[in-house]
């Protein structure tokens, strides 16, 4: 999905169901961006996640323009 849109784009969100009771804002949960390069990158990311409220917002990782960036387009 990141290599056809440019910029950072919403795709979806994931939330528990005490996030879902209570109520919720799309744009003030927690983003989830980017997938690490290496194992080793993953160590902070799951620190980051774990101890926290778990709902998080999906969004394409903005790579930026490329060849295959609107190619959909022309089909």
């Amino acid at each position: 999905m990141s290599y056809m849109t440019p910029g950072k784009l919403p795709v979806g969100y994931s939330l528990t169901r005490r996030r879902a009771v209570a109520g919720f804002e799309k744009e003030k949960l927690r983003k989830f961006g980017r997938i690490p390069s290496s194992k080793w990158a993953l160590i902070p990311l799951a620190l980051r996640f774990a101890f926290a409220e778990k709902s998080i917002a999906l969004v394409t990782e903005g790579l930026g323009p490329s060849r295959s960036t609107g190619l959909w387009r022309s089909w």
